[in-house]
């Protein structure tokens, strides 16, 4: 529901927050923010003071536009726990939020994540809108599909696992000999597996035979985070067996799900995996202590597979910490428009068309190296498997991608001579910038930028 108060009724000390791209911690945006005063009058006291029209969590029934000669500019909530009234004055003082605010309000909130194909940047910005509107009678508009440019980080031969060789072998000490089977299978929905299976048979002197088996299994999830399968894994060992048949059986039935056929290179979707045994490695005593698996290709993941659903089987997940972690894998943000309209776009995108800035426009320009953290990547423990690897490239990339940047921060005069928004791409002195941070000053007649050279 929307409430409107006119100048007339008494509106005054209206802030309107920058729009921004990230704020002063860079992997955290600050949200848009609106804070106004009125004098109260009888529907605001029974409608906003009375605490009786709200949703959970202290958000107000009814939202707030505001509008700027005519033109809409800002669309969002009212946060009621920072709604004061001055008796004295008899002035009510409100604080407003775009509805990014609803997600830290609710970040509780779980869900099973169990798709077998996993689940991409807008799913994850999807999912958490719609466990809030399930929560509250309340509406957020927003555009996450096909919107952003995924992450592309090219590796070439990365070690992504080390099996123990040399220590699974070492199982069979004493077993005469025993067979192989080592390599990578395609299991569907882009996942690879690992599969190592060893079985020996050994006779006595009645010709009777016993049977000693080993399997074991890692599944690539999230590209390259290995999880090994401890519910399938083998490890029998059979008493003496008088008839062949009931070998052949016992050993049929302890590794139903080894059955696949394995490569020693495997390519899926645009992505490579890689690992083989040397003639060595077929005993004991030359063997390889450890075997590696390589990677090479995009590692990072297009679709993400969270933890709970596909190791633990029933186990719910935080929709904000999976969503916080593919906003990182990705570099990617999410913005609302003036209608409050979500929108989750990539850090990196600009604008196409270049806007000339005048050098007599321009009131006050300054530009430094920017200084941003390396980001806490402990949100990507979200993520299912052993991510070490992941962690590594994330942070090598933010790190290159911030060494490599010019802030500037700007003052720009007359408002109706230049159509600002984030990500346009300005033209100064003959160096190009791309808008990251955006706040309209209508008392002075100027925009207070901040950009990065592009």
């Amino acid at each position: 529901m929307l409430y409107s108060v006119s100048l007339a009724e008494g509106l005054d000390n209206v802030k309107l927050s920058a729009e921004q791209i990230a704020g002063t911690d860079y992997f955290a945006r600050e949200l848009r923010r609106v804070e106004f005063e009125c004098f109260k009058d009888a529907w605001l006291e029974q409608h906003i003071l009375s605490g009786t029209y709200e949703h959970d969590r202290y958000i107000s029934h009814y939202e707030v536009r505001l509008y700027e000669k005519g033109m809409l500019c800002f669309h969002g909530i009212i946060d009621t726990s920072f709604t004061s009234y001055d008796a004295k004055t008899d002035i009510i003082s409100f604080t407003c939020y775009d509805k990014l605010k609803l997600f830290s309000k609710f970040s509780d909130l779980k869900m099973l994540y169990s798709l077998i194909d996993g689940y991409s940047c807008g799913y994850c910005l999807g999912y958490m809108i719609q466990g809030i509107e399930n929560k509250i009678s309340l509406t957020i508009p927003a555009q996450w599909n096909n919107t952003y440019t995924p992450l592309n980080i090219q590796e070439n031969q990365l070690e992504i696992l080390k099996i123990k060789w040399k220590e699974l072998l070492s199982k069979f000490n004493g077993w005469n000999s025993y067979s192989l089977k080592y390599g990578l299978c395609d299991i569907g929905n882009n996942l690879v597996e690992l599969q190592v299976l060893i079985i020996s048979e050994i006779p006595d002197e009645s010709n009777r035979k016993k049977v000693k088996i080993l399997g074991r299994k890692w599944i690539f999830y999230n590209t390259i985070c290995p999880v090994e399968d401890t519910i399938q894994a083998v490890d029998e060992e059979s008493d003496w067996f008088d008839i062949q048949a009931d070998c052949d059986e016992y050993i049929e039935s302890n590794t139903l799900f080894y059955q696949q056929a394995v490569v020693n290179a495997l390519y899926v979707n645009g992505k490579s995996y890689s690992t083989a045994l040397s003639d060595n490695d077929g005993f004991l005593d030359t063997a390889s202590e450890e075997i590696p698996v390589y990677f090479s290709g995009n590692a990072i993941p297009n679709s993400i597979f969270p933890k709970g659903f596909y190791q633990n089987g029933n186990e719910q997940t935080e929709r904000l910490k999976v969503l916080k972690a593919v906003l990182m894998l990705h570099h990617l943000t999410i913005i609302t428009d003036n209608a409050g309209t979500l929108y989750l776009l990539n850090k990196v995108e600009v604008n196409n068309t270049l806007i000339n800035i005048a050098d007599q426009d321009i009131i006050e320009f300054k530009k430094k190296r920017i200084n941003r953290s390396v980001p806490d990547t402990s949100i990507l423990d979200v993520l299912l498997g052993d991510n070490a690897k992941l962690k590594e490239l994330i942070s090598s990339y933010y790190s290159e991608y911030f060494s490599g940047i010019w802030e500037i921060e700007m003052s720009l005069d007359n408002l109706n001579k230049y159509n600002l928004h984030l990500f346009d791409k300005l033209q100064i002195q003959g160096i190009q910038y791309k808008i990251t941070e955006l706040q309209r000053d209508t008392i002075n007649d100027e925009y207070l930028i901040k950009g990065w050279q592009i």
